[in-house]
C-alpha cells in the first residue's frame, strides 16, 4: 500500500486505520516520490492519493501512473 500525503500527522493517521489491510506500507511527500516509489515495488496493490501537494500534485501523479501503469488499473 502507498500513502501519499503531504502532512505527515495525516499519512500516519490513515496508516493507523489501514494497517490491518496491508503486509507494508510505503509514504511518499508528493507525487514525484510516489511514482519513483511504485516504479521501484511495482507489487502495490492501493494507492490512497492526496490530490494538493507539492513537487507534483496527485491529478498530475495519477496521469503519470496510468501512462506507465496501464494494464494494472
Amino acid at each position: 500500500m502507498l500513502i501519499a500525503e503531504d502532512d505527515f500527522v495525516s499519512s500516519r493517521m490513515l496508516a493507523k486505520r489501514v494497517e490491518i489491510f496491508a503486509r507494508e506500507i510505503l509514504f511518499a511527500e508528493n507525487g514525484a516520490i510516489a511514482i519513483e516509489l511504485l516504479t521501484k515495488n511495482p507489487d502495490i496493490d492501493l494507492i490512497f492519493m492526496d490530490i494538493g501537494m507539492p513537487v507534483m500534485d496527485g491529478f498530475e501523479a495519477i496521469q503519470n501512473i496510468r501512462e506507465f501503469n496501464i494494464f494494472r488499473i
